[in-house]
């Protein structure tokens, strides 16, 4: 830093704090200039929250401690699991694909996940494989999950040529069984085979649509009479005849 203050101007500072209890060291600041520390006192009064001492303590907590605790809410823990799950889950598909444009499919994942890279997903710990924002909001379960991407268990490995094949052979079986829609096809409707209920009047007619095409039959109606009334007066002016003979 004073290299740098030295050479181009560098203004700054930073701090160091420890983060495991098996070694006590008080947190330790440096700045560039001692002017720094007063003007962050103006910029940041103390009473919102800056002082180098509850600062440092405040680092200190946060190194030592998973980021997840400094939430207050449930919902805020589970959002930022969620959100941590998904971001890893990304990140090692980049990283295993080399493929920065690459991105994570939950449905179809086998056909655009497993047959198109030759890649598999292993030690995730729910039964079922889905978008991280369907999991459960049970705090165990997703911290579970994410320790084991943390650790490395739950991962994505390169499977063997035999392996895809197998695979590939498995999902063509079960495309022409029926029991998963063909690549490209849209999944059928939850609701396929049952009659949609319609909105029905008395006599059984669709009120619904049966007012707003009587309105505009209405109006339909009015700008003819109004159209024909402004011909017939038109047809006056050209002829020379007394408007109100017209009109008689």
């Amino acid at each position: 830093m004073k290299g740098l203050n030295i050479r181009i101007g560098v203004e700054g500072f930073f701090c160091i704090v420890c983060n495991t209890p098996n070694y006590y060291m008080e947190p330790k600041w440096f700045f560039t200039n001692e002017s720094l520390m007063e003007y962050m006192k103006i910029a940041v009064p103390v009473n919102k929250g800056w002082d180098i001492t509850y600062v440092g303590a405040k680092l200190e907590a946060f190194a030592g401690c998973d980021p997840i605790n400094l939430y207050r809410s449930s919902k805020q823990k589970v959002n930022e699991m969620k959100r941590q799950i998904r971001m890893k889950i990304g990140a090692m598909l980049v990283e295993i694909t080399h493929d920065k444009k690459a991105s994570m499919h939950y449905i179809g994942y086998e056909e655009k996940i497993v047959q198109r890279h030759g890649i598999e997903l292993v030690g995730w710990t729910y039964n079922k494989l889905v978008n991280p924002s369907k999991l459960s909001t049970s705090l165990p379960g997703l911290q579970k999950l994410l320790d084991a991407i943390n650790d490395g268990s739950c991962k994505f490995i390169k499977l063997t040529p035999l392996q895809l094949k197998e695979r590939r052979e498995v999902l063509q079986k079960a495309i022409k069984d029926g029991n998963i829609p063909p690549p490209g096809a849209h999944r059928p409707c939850k609701d396929r085979g049952t009659k949609r209920k319609r909105n029905e009047n008395c006599n059984g007619s669709d009120a619904e649509n049966e007012q707003p095409g009587g309105r505009k039959d209405q109006a339909s109606s009015r700008e003819k009479a109004s159209e024909s009334r402004r011909q017939e007066l038109k047809s006056c002016e050209i002829i020379g005849v007394n408007s109100a003979d017209c009109e008689d």
